[in-house]
């Protein structure tokens, strides 16, 4: 049986435990995409992310960009209303060559 398919969300997690996501401090949010490229390189039942209004740092584009070149599961990748450095524009198309990951920027 394969395994099932799993979504990740920030605006759940956001919702679940009251937080107000733009209140992440820098090292909260590279902590974040820490555990989020963590998540996505030994959990292949992960098929979508769903990243809102967290303001993502460079560093954190850059472990999610980097999870992404090795992660064959995920099929989604949503990236709404964030603000995203041009570097990291870059880091993450990168890793898309290496992916098949429908990218959705707001």
């Amino acid at each position: 049986m394969p395994p099932r398919s799993t979504r990740l969300s920030t605006s759940e997690y956001w919702r679940r435990n009251s937080m107000r996501p733009r209140r992440v401090n820098h090292k909260m949010n590279t902590q974040i995409f820490q555990h989020l490229a963590e998540a996505l390189r030994s959990n292949m039942t992960i098929t979508s992310l769903h990243v809102s209004l967290i303001e993502i740092k460079l560093e954190g584009i850059k472990y999610l960009a980097n999870a992404l070149q090795n992660n064959t599961t995920m099929t989604t990748l949503m990236l709404i209303e964030n603000s995203i450095q041009n570097e990291g524009v870059q880091d993450l198309a990168y890793a898309l060559e290496k992916n098949h990951v429908n990218l959705m920027i707001h």
